[in-house]
């Protein structure tokens, strides 16, 4: 007799987990995404991102007047303005509009189209982009680095006589003294 219920509750079960893949598959990650913003009570509100090809969803959180969610695995983030919210399925919704980059009003009017993510990589990229120089420039660093070669090349060549002078000291008291000792003086 419990034999039976268990095979019915797993029957039971097996139906309900295939309807929920089934309906998952159908709607693309609709399904998963609604179920993410309706349990958040008011948290997470659903973006509609809406595509020259076709429409899909993603979940998306308000934080210090920007909406931030994931676009193509990136963060996005769209500064918000009054009245673009509406409710549909008990939940919040937001449209946007990949081609305009801006979130959009439900008749397709562009509100908001700033993406502070994006201008600030953009920023980081100008101060951080390495400087050009100048023709004049070049021309006076190329004279800077060759007149440290050609002191460096002096000094080398200095050291190098003065060894061969400390050699020929010695050489030039002995030839000193031989020829003092031949002339007798």
């Amino acid at each position: 007799m419990v034999n039976q219920i268990f095979v019915m509750a797993g029957c039971y079960a097996g139906v309900m987990l295939l309807t929920i893949v089934l309906i998952s598959a159908i709607f693309r990650g609709f399904f998963w995404s609604y179920i993410k913003v309706r349990t958040s009570f008011g948290k997470l509100v659903m973006v509609k991102c809406r595509n020259t090809l076709r429409d899909y969803f993603t979940v998306a959180k308000v934080e210090e007047n920007f909406l931030v969610f994931k676009y193509n695995k990136l963060p996005k983030r769209l500064a918000l303005v009054p009245n673009i919210f509406y409710r549909c399925l008990m939940v919040n919704w937001v449209d946007y509009d990949e081609t305009k980059d801006a979130l959009t009003k439900a008749d397709y009017s562009t509100v908001s189209g700033f993406d502070s993510v994006k201008f600030s990589d953009l920023l980081t990229r100008a101060l951080m982009r390495p400087t050009v120089k100048t023709q004049f420039e070049t021309i006076v660093i190329a004279l800077l680095v060759g007149a440290l070669l050609v002191g460096l090349a002096s000094v080398y060549v200095s050291y190098l006589s003065y060894q061969d002078t400390q050699k020929l000291i010695p050489l030039i008291a002995n030839m000193k003294g031989t020829i003092v000792s031949s002339t007798g003086l």
